[in-house]
């Protein structure tokens, strides 16, 4: 492969998975993911669970769940936006963890603006100041999960064999000799 080439690809290779999850999110945010089309495919899973569900009760079931999608939707996508970020030479804002927070909160925060923009042109679709908080708070949610994963992982790596904890510096090995 040409040396021009790798950069592009590279880019391509680390932001893909994003614009791919965003392609899904954006084709969720129109008429097909409106609430009576999802009444028509989740009404029957929670008779099936419970047949004496009210009207209300439906609703609030699929209110619940549909706001939950939220919150999973961007939580996945900020961090889906910071490995991408992380894996970056140079990324814009450098290298720092709060340059990070800021650009996948920044990047969640605009894409959940313009769903809801979607929303508001779609004559099937409601928007709400609420489910933008909502969309921010999944990415949050996301971005906490990656300081948890971090920190497990820096923890695991510490406390194993191949780790730097507990052992002693080379040459002081009783058995390494003069």
């Amino acid at each position: 492969m040409t040396k021009e080439l790798d950069g592009p690809l590279r880019f391509l290779g680390r932001w893909l998975p994003v614009l791919g999850w965003v392609l899904i999110m954006m084709v969720v945010t129109t008429d097909l993911g409106s609430l009576p089309n999802s009444q028509r495919l989740l009404n029957p899973v929670f008779r099936w669970f419970n047949p004496k569900m009210t009207p209300r009760q439906l609703y609030m079931a699929n209110v619940w769940v549909r706001k939950s999608c939220h919150v999973a939707e961007f939580a996945v996508l900020a961090i889906l936006v910071w490995r991408a970020r992380r894996l970056m030479r140079k990324p814009w804002f450098g290298h720092g963890t709060l340059s990070s927070v800021f650009v996948v909160l920044t990047t969640c925060g605009l894409l959940a603006l313009f769903t809801e923009f979607v929303q508001y042109v779609s004559e099937r679709r409601s928007a709400s100041p609420w489910d933008v908080l909502i969309n921010l708070g999944g990415a949050v949610l996301g971005v906490g999960l990656v300081f948890l994963f971090r920190a497990i992982r820096s923890r695991f790596r510490r406390s194993s064999p191949g780790g730097n904890e507990g052992q002693s510096p080379p040459g002081s090995h009783p058995e390494s000799g003069p």
